[in-house]
């Protein structure tokens, strides 16, 4: 007789992208003038939509960082926030990653589907994401056509740490 064990599968979305391996304690911390920000590509799944957002090194120096972006949607010519903030993966592990000029860091962005939720939601046009960088006040922006909910009884933004490879 044979027996079949059911093994619970966790979805983990994870992305490559090349980091130098350095002693992050002699490494200064990121800032956001040395980093240009993206979205990689798409991953969808059960009505949200994942993409690694991609921090690169532009600067000449290498640069180092840990734990979670600040999130949110923007909208309008001044950018205000709409809705809530991105919440934390708390089950992702922390780590300081170093990244050299060229190079690049990312963290896993979740968008849930704004039509996933009830009318209350208010579904409205948004244009981009501010990203708050650790230990930063000056945040970047990185345009993203979509719709978000502008209550913020309906978080639609879920957000990983930095990693590197």
């Amino acid at each position: 007789m044979r027996t079949v064990v059911a093994i619970p599968l966790a979805v983990v979305c994870a992305w490559p992208i090349a980091v130098a391996h350095a002693d992050p304690v002699q490494v200064p911390r990121c800032a956001s003038a040395q980093l240009t920000p993206s979205l990689g590509p798409p991953d969808g799944a059960a009505g949200t939509t994942f993409y690694p957002l991609i921090l690169k090194n532009t600067g000449d120096a290498p640069c180092s960082m840990s734990g979670y972006p600040a999130v949110s949607f923007i909208s309008g010519s001044d950018n205000h926030l709409v809705g809530v903030a991105a919440s934390q993966d708390a089950e992702s592990i922390i780590g300081v990653v170093v990244i050299t000029p060229g190079q690049a860091t990312s963290a896993n962005l979740g968008i849930i589907n704004a039509g996933n939720f009830p009318a209350d939601c208010n579904a409205v046009p948004v244009s981009g994401l501010q990203v708050n960088l650790p230990g930063e006040s000056d945040p970047v922006i990185i345009g993203h056509a979509d719709t978000a909910c502008a209550s913020t009884a309906y978080p639609t933004l879920r957000v990983g740490p930095f990693t590197g490879a």
